[in-house]
């Protein structure tokens, strides 16, 4: 297993980074209200829920105080960072684990969105996370390669050995950002407590997805919070004129 420093991780050496206390309890309380909200707007049955473990995907259609809330500039702070100043989100998801909850393999999240192009995958802890409970595991340095993926029923996994992987203790309000290159899972809780983490995905304006539809939700423009939904993102429209 690697002996790493979690708080001097980085983005571009380790493939992650670690924020602790970024938000105090009691917005991460309001947080979980609001996805909550948000998941009984639409609600639907996610292919990846399995027992206790229950994904509340795509909220922000559902919900202008979420679009508020990813967009408030201590997160893209941290995300302009690493992207530049104009982003928008592919994808957020909420990913509750009680008590029995499954192993969610290792994987890519490239393995899923079927993309070359990195997107930053923003952790926020909603609750404690550990070891026990279903907390995070990363394998540093998974970033600078690509990882040979298998889908089985539409679960992805990695097949070569994750040996050293490393867990991510998490108390409320901390913050992880990983690449979506970064191998990662959540293994089996086995305590009686519940684990709740809130998950966006978000992307540089230079790069749009092609499996998704419209419309787009764009983030920030020059490292600032404009949130608002588009038809077309501009690395469309520059393929357009090619």
């Amino acid at each position: 297993m690697a002996v790493i420093d979690l708080e001097r991780a980085t983005l571009d050496e380790d493939g992650f980074a670690v924020h602790r206390g970024l938000f105090d309890a009691a917005e991460m309380a309001h947080v979980i209200d609001l996805i909550e909200a948000a998941d009984a707007v639409n609600p639907h049955h996610d292919q990846l829920n399995a027992g206790t473990m229950r994904f509340a995907s795509n909220l922000l259609p559902c919900s202008a105080d979420l679009q508020a809330w990813v967009t408030r500039p201590a997160l893209l702070d941290l995300v302009c960072a690493r992207l530049g100043p104009d982003v928008w989100i592919r994808w957020d998801q909420a990913v509750a684990k009680g008590p029995g909850a499954p192993l969610f393999p290792f994987h890519q999240d490239n393995g899923y969105s079927q993309v070359d192009f990195e997107h930053l995958q923003v952790w926020v802890g909603l609750s404690a996370a550990d070891a026990d409970n279903g907390g995070l595991w990363l394998v540093p340095g998974s970033h600078r390669r690509p990882w040979t993926h298998e889908n089985v029923d539409g679960v992805v996994h990695v097949l070569e050995p994750t040996d050293d992987a490393i867990c991510i203790p998490a108390e409320v309000g901390d913050v992880v950002l990983f690449s979506s290159h970064t191998v990662h899972a959540t293994l089996p809780n086995v305590t009686d407590r519940l684990r709740w983490a809130y998950v966006v995905e978000y992307v540089s304006l230079e790069h749009a997805d092609p499996h998704l539809p419209p419309p787009y939700f764009v983030a920030a423009r020059g490292g600032a919070p404009a949130p608002g939904w588009v038809d077309r993102l501009p690395a469309q429209a520059a393929t357009d004129a090619e």
